[in-house]
């Protein structure tokens, strides 16, 4: 059975960065949004094994920017399969 991704947004902070941490100690490889904190999302992502988080920036405000991450996280980490809002 191949590993489960799952896609948190605002996962830089609060509820998001809690989400994030659970799932990828879960053994989920988690796509961490964040839309202006880099530093943040990697400060979570850098939590989690090497290989198990990848940080993405998107402005889901702007038209087709969903679609362009769910594209960026299924290229990065092979699939998604639980999305957290």
């Amino acid at each position: 059975m191949s590993q489960k991704v799952a896609l948190v947004t605002g996962a830089s902070r609060g509820i998001g960065a809690a989400c994030a941490l659970s799932l990828g100690r879960a053994g989920y490889k988690v796509a961490v949004h964040y839309k202006g904190s880099e530093d943040k999302a990697r400060a979570i992502a850098a939590k989690l094994p090497y290989g198990m988080a990848l940080p993405v920036k998107a402005d889901l405000a702007q038209d087709g920017a969903c679609q362009e991450l769910i594209k960026v996280v299924k290229d990065e980490l092979g699939g998604l399969d639980v999305l957290v809002n």
